[in-house]
Order: C-alpha cells, then sequence, then structure tokens
C-alpha cells in the first residue's frame, strides 16, 4: 500500500537530461487551426461554405443572362449549353437566379447570427457577472 506522502514526492529526474517539448510553440489560433484541421468533416463544410459564397460572388456573371431578364420563347427549357439549369415559366436563367438567391440566403444568415452575437455577449455576460 503506498502511504499518501508517496503519491506527492517530485519525480526524479536526472540532470543531464534536457527538457522536451511535445511540439513546437504557436499562437492560440495556431492551435486552433491545426485542431481544425485534424477533422475532415470540419474541412469539408469549410469548404462547402467557401464554395458557395465564392458561386454566389461570382455565379450570376458565368452565364451571360440576368436575373430579371425575361424570354417567353425560351420558357420552361431544360438544362443545355446556353442555360445550364434550365429556364422558367418566364424564360428567365435558372442558374443566374439561384446564385443570386445563394446571395440574399447567405446575407440572411450572417445578419442574423451578427444580431444574435450582439444580443447574446451582454446578456451572457450580464448573466454570469449577476449569477442568474
Amino acid at each position: 500500500m503506498i502511504s499518501r506522502g508517496e503519491l506527492w514526492q517530485p519525480l526524479s529526474k536526472p540532470p543531464e537530461a534536457p527538457e522536451v517539448m511535445a511540439h513546437s510553440r504557436t499562437t492560440y489560433w495556431g492551435d486552433v487551426w491545426r485542431n481544425f484541421r485534424q477533422h475532415r468533416l470540419a474541412l469539408w463544410g469549410l469548404a462547402i461554405i467557401a464554395l458557395l459564397i465564392f458561386m454566389a460572388l461570382i455565379g450570376p456573371y458565368l452565364s451571360g443572362h440576368t436575373y430579371e431578364e425575361q424570354n417567353y420563347q425560351m420558357a420552361n427549357m431544360p438544362p443545355c449549353k446556353e442555360f445550364w439549369f434550365g429556364t422558367d415559366a418566364l424564360g428567365r436563367d435558372l442558374f443566374t437566379r439561384v446564385w443570386y438567391g445563394a446571395r440574399i440566403s447567405l446575407a440572411v444568415g450572417f445578419l442574423t447570427a451578427g444580431v444574435v452575437f450582439l444580443i447574446g455577449v451582454p446578456y451572457g455576460a450580464i448573466s454570469g457577472y449577476l449569477g442568474a
């Protein structure tokens, strides 16, 4: 049986043994990025979000059509070379309209996250300070 006093004795280390660090020193954000890279699904999610943002920014300019341009002769066309996602009942290019819609959806999402942050942080800080 080990007595209680023996549990808390310092370890003996030979004086000639150098101190070894597990990994090189990094910043906080360096550690965050290193840990983030180890999660494959998180990286896939980041890549998908980045692709959506990229396409929302440049996607409408790739097809050469505007989101409001109507051509009744081209109504309800299936996907083809000119209209990559086809057209709707008014002959508008669906590819362009999808990426304009993505812009709006992303803006609403980021705006909502910002409002929640601006409300939640003070509310949480006050609750934590007052112990409620």
